[in-house]
Order: C-alpha cells, then sequence, then structure tokens
C-alpha cells in the first residue's frame, strides 16, 4: 500500500475528524492512488471537485487557526519568561531590603525599586498621586498600577 495512502487512512477518526466532503474525497484520492476505477469522477465530476475544494478549504482554514495557536502560545511563553524574569528582580531587592541584610550591593535605591515595579505594571504615588511615592510629609505610599 502507497505510503501517502497508508498516512492518510490512519489519520482518519470516523467521525470526529471526518465530514462528508473529506471523507468523499479520501475516496477519490484511495480509487486514484490504487488505480481502481473512480466513478465519483467519471459520473459526477463537479461533486467530486467540490468535496476536494471543500476539504482543501478546511484544511487551509485549519492551518491558519493553529498558526494563530502557535504564535499566542508563544507570546505567552514569552510572557511568562519576561514575567519570571521580573519576579526574579523584584525578589533580589526584597532580599536586599531585609532587616540585617549584609549583601554587597546595600539597601535598593528608589530607581531600582521604581524600574521592577513598572516592569510589573506598577508604580509608587503618593496619596496625592504624585510619582515617587513617599513625599517625606510621612504620608504611605500607594501601589497602583502604572
Amino acid at each position: 500500500m502507497n505510503g501517502t495512502l497508508r498516512a492518510m487512512l490512519e489519520a482518519r477518526n470516523f467521525p470526529a475528524n471526518t465530514c462528508s466532503a473529506s471523507r468523499h474525497a479520501s475516496q477519490i484520492a484511495e480509487a486514484l492512488i490504487t488505480g481502481r476505477p473512480c466513478h465519483a469522477l467519471t459520473d459526477d465530476p463537479e461533486n467530486a471537485g467540490e468535496s476536494i475544494a471543500a476539504t482543501v478549504q478546511a484544511l487551509w482554514e485549519t492551518r491558519a487557526v493553529a498558526e494563530k495557536l502557535r504564535l499566542r502560545i508563544y507570546a505567552l511563553h514569552t510572557e511568562e519568561a519576561s514575567a519570571i524574569s521580573c519576579l526574579r528582580d523584584a525578589q533580589a531587592l526584597l532580599m536586599r531590603m531585609r532587616p540585617g541584610y549584609t549583601g554587597t550591593h546595600g539597601a535598593p535605591t528608589a530607581e531600582e525599586i521604581d524600574a521592577v515595579l513598572a516592569m510589573t505594571g506598577y508604580a509608587l504615588r503618593d496619596p496625592a498621586g504624585a510619582a515617587g511615592g513617599n513625599t517625606g510629609q510621612g504620608l504611605p505610599s500607594r501601589l497602583v498600577r502604572a
């Protein structure tokens, strides 16, 4: 049996992944590959062509959807990698903020904290909404969506 024909028949999972057009196109392909008479082509060539065209259309539409899904999965993977990197940076800053930290980098600067927050889409604001967090007036900063 021809390898292409074998692969086609193995891929068939009736009715889950077939339709009348694809089953008809499959019968036409099998007849053409094996050299048997194909009554669909001689008796009703227009219907045979429509079955093949409908099957090709479904294939191309499915490939387009698969490509969109592939790109979305790639984007999600990229976003996840970026988020993980951001979390690691934030974790490093938090370690430096712990009481008793004796590392070589010292306490994080306001700029470092703002940079990590910006990566997460957040910012520190003072109660009046000004950027930069604490205004030196003893008022607490608010964490807000940037």
